[in-house]
């Protein structure tokens, strides 16, 4: 029986009797052969021994008689193993020169990988990951479909013959091959020469907005979109019903344009960014409110990399204090900090406010969440407030049991041991 699980296991070509037929022993010219003489695309599945992905495909997909029926009608298809292991037989080693050039022409870099060939081998469309039984299917059928297939797209933007309203589709295509710099310059080309000239209600459109979101590095300041939703960003929050999207795509244009320059010269010179003079920069450009924000979050970077964590818990208080008067304030984010507080800061008064954001937490939420009981216990712990600490972390080990790092901070309070914060131990200011 082990040695007959170990051949099913490693078999690189294997043939499903349900579901979907994998050709086994066939080299590469000999499928591009049938392919041809049975009027069939060619579909190639790359895996690797190790990927636990494409263990699921054969399981859960692959076995499927629906996808069995889409395969075995329509295509000619075949697994290629694209690592080699001590356990690969005669007919795997066979394919390793085919592996590997089919690899690196192709740029196979996730796995699994998917690629459809029309009959004489020209690569048609592409996809990686694992996918659902009906994603999978979805995916077949745009590698028959010519207004679908990626490559066929991606050769008829490159000839300048594509409509512009279907850039968006072929960057997403471009993703979902793993071709994320295609992707990036038609999200680019579609930004500079159709959104920057469109109007709001264009601009505005969920599908462009959520385009952009996966793509933020191809806005600049200079660009119209960029002008809009720094103008205009209540109309685009509102479109895509997530509000504070605008302010956090301007900022992140700020960063790239303002703020990381200067702290990658910084760096090369090994002195402390010119604070003020960025300050400066953004306030002249775009506002006092944008530096400020933004001020405080490259500072709260650059000192938490330096490990100066008197400055990093400083700036981290700024900023709550910030977001509470902007009303921008979540229980995730609010518990982080007062989490990064309680790890790196030895300031009471500090430790004291971030229990107080603790005790905000867990009124939001409005139920008792293990992991936010956890914080505000190590908070008390760390101020020397044992009895509350322990009661509160008992709580926490109650409602999730099998954290290890909330019952090891158990552990640690009952011992009177420290937890998990960075400074000294009872060294409070």
């Amino acid at each position: 029986m082990k040695i007959l699980f170990n051949l099913l296991f490693w078999a690189p070509l294997v043939v499903i009797a349900q579901g979907a037929h994998f050709e086994n022993g066939l080299s590469w010219q000999q499928i591009r052969e049938k392919a041809i003489a049975e009027n069939k695309y060619i579909f190639v599945d790359y895996y690797a021994t190790w990927c636990r992905p494409c263990k699921m495909m054969d399981r859960n997909v692959y076995s499927n008689d629906s996808v069995g029926q889409i395969l075995n009608s329509q295509f000619v298809s075949v697994k290629v193993q694209m690592d080699t292991t001590r356990y690969d037989n005669d007919t795997v080693k066979a394919w390793y020169e085919d592996a590997h050039t089919l690899g690196t022409a192709y740029k196979i870099k996730s796995l699994p990988s998917f690629l459809f060939f029309t009959p004489d081998g020209h690569i048609v469309h592409r996809g990686l990951g694992y996918l659902t039984v009906q994603e999978f299917i979805r995916l077949a059928m745009e590698a028959r479909n010519p207004a679908k297939q990626y490559y066929t797209l991606l050769e008829k933007y490159r000839s300048g013959n594509m409509d512009p309203k279907d850039l968006p589709y072929l960057a997403h295509r471009a993703n979902f091959a793993d071709e994320p710099d295609v992707a990036r310059a038609v999200v680019a080309d579609y930004l500079h020469n159709y959104l920057n000239n469109s109007g709001s209600s264009e601009i505005c459109a969920k599908k462009n907005l959520d385009l952009l979101a996966q793509f933020p590095m191809v806005l600049s300041s200079s660009d119209k979109v960029f002008e809009f939703l720094y103008r205009n960003g209540d109309l685009a929050d509102s479109a895509l019903d997530n509000k504070g999207f605008s302010k956090r795509f301007v900022n992140s244009v700020i960063t790239q344009e303002e703020i990381k320059p200067m702290i990658d010269a910084a760096k090369t010179a090994g002195k402390e960014p010119d604070w003020d003079r960025i300050t400066r920069n953004i306030e002249h450009k775009f506002s006092v409110a944008f530096a400020q924000e933004n001020i405080i979050q490259a500072k709260k970077s650059w000192y938490y990399e330096k490990k100066d964590w008197e400055n990093l818990t400083k700036y981290i208080v700024k900023q709550v204090d910030l977001r509470r008067i902007q009303n921008d304030l979540d229980p995730a984010y609010l518990n982080d900090c007062a989490w990064y507080v309680f790890q790196y800061s030895d300031n009471k008064d500090e430790l004291e406010k971030a229990v107080t954001w603790s005790d905000r937490v867990i009124k939001m939420e409005g139920k008792p969440i293990g992991g936010f009981l956890d914080t505000k216990a190590n908070l008390l712990y760390k101020l020397g407030r044992k009895k509350e600490a322990l009661a509160l972390e008992a709580k926490a080990v109650a409602l999730e049991p099998k954290t290890k790092e909330i019952c090891e901070a158990y552990e640690k309070m009952q011992r009177g041991e420290p937890t998990a914060w960075v400074v000294r131990y009872n060294n409070l200011k």
